[in-house]
């Protein structure tokens, strides 16, 4: 990070600790909305009471009869049953039975996710924090959102196997439900034709990247990224438009389609390009709502001056 950059980012982050620590009537941390960790602590209830020789796992339907709003989003999003619930204990145990231990840590991470919400709702005074819900799935999402007027962050803890980055992922997530990015385009799935190009959700990934650095204070860091970036980039421009993603995002499961690359490059990209736009602005507040409404991809990439080098010292 430049020097630069680097107070400026510090700045904004320290200014909007300050104002995150008021309360009053209107402050932020009256306008958060939910943290909750109770389904999984329901989980563990039902774990406790689980028979090795039960084929249903009748304990669990106390599980989802106790389900919390964000339980229930979580589960018709990823179409989940009491039977799949059931099938992937089954099949993975040892990291449903981790669950217990990690309780009290989990705890004390939604305190600091609702500090980090009240940092970004300091700055931006017409956001709305969305509710953030810890469950138990079937291996089917690590951390997802719903958007409309009511937005949740969804996070699957039998996918996160420590609870040390999930400040961050929220962060993250929380990002996405703050982005107004144009309609057409915002699919990243179904046909071809619907899709946003490559460019379009690599920014919007990396965005979100750059606003958990900003929140959390911690830099984001990709090593085989950072060793190969002037050579990413230059190939990244000739996919940019495409709306396939096979080799930049998403990729997490193609072991072999993605050979010695790490997943999901194109959040590194989009970050790098997001990053710059905001190094090289004067006024760090407007930059970051600009950053969370892009109408033209092309156009921001223009003027966020990157090519391949100009966010490099960014992540040092």
């Amino acid at each position: 990070m430049r020097d630069v950059g680097r107070a400026s980012a510090h700045a904004i982050v320290a200014t909007l600790l300050v104002a995150a620590c008021s309360r009053g009537d209107g402050s932020p941390a009256a306008r958060i909305a939910d943290v909750g960790t109770a389904d999984v602590h329901h989980f563990v209830d039902a774990w406790r009471q689980l028979s090795p020789t039960d084929p249903s796992c009748a304990p669990l339907r106390a599980y989802f009869r106790q389900a919390t709003r964000g339980l229930r989003a979580y589960r018709d999003k990823t179409s989940m049953s009491q039977a799949d619930l059931c099938a992937a204990v089954r099949r993975h145990p040892d990291g449903y039975a981790s669950l217990e231990s990690k309780l009290p840590a989990l705890d004390s991470v939604a305190t600091t996710i609702r500090t980090l919400f009240a940092k970004y709702l300091s700055f931006d005074s017409s956001a709305k924090a969305p509710g953030v819900y810890f469950v138990v799935g079937a291996g089917r999402s690590a951390g997802t959102t719903t958007r409309g007027r009511d937005p949740m962050i969804l996070i699957g803890m039998e996918l996160n196997h420590s609870v040390d980055g999930l400040a961050w992922t929220v962060a993250h997530e929380m990002a996405h439900t703050q982005q107004h990015y144009p309609f057409f385009g915002a699919m990243n799935g179904g046909p071809t034709f619907l899709r946003g190009s490559l460019l379009r959700h690599s920014i919007m990934e990396g965005s979100a990247d750059l606003v958990a650095e900003l929140l959390t204070g911690q830099p984001k860091r990709n090593s085989y990224g950072e060793a190969h970036e002037a050579a990413l980039w230059q190939e990244f421009q000739h996919d940019a438009q495409s709306r396939s993603y096979d080799r930049w995002l998403y990729n997490g499961w193609d072991v072999s389609g993605r050979g010695d690359r790490p997943a999901d490059l194109g959040y590194w990209i989009g970050y790098r390009v997001a990053k710059s736009y905001y190094d090289r602005a004067t006024d760090k507040s407007r930059a970051l709502r600009e950053i969370l409404s892009i109408r033209d991809f092309d156009r921001f990439l223009a003027a966020s001056g990157y090519d391949g080098r100009a966010a490099a010292s960014g992540a040092r």
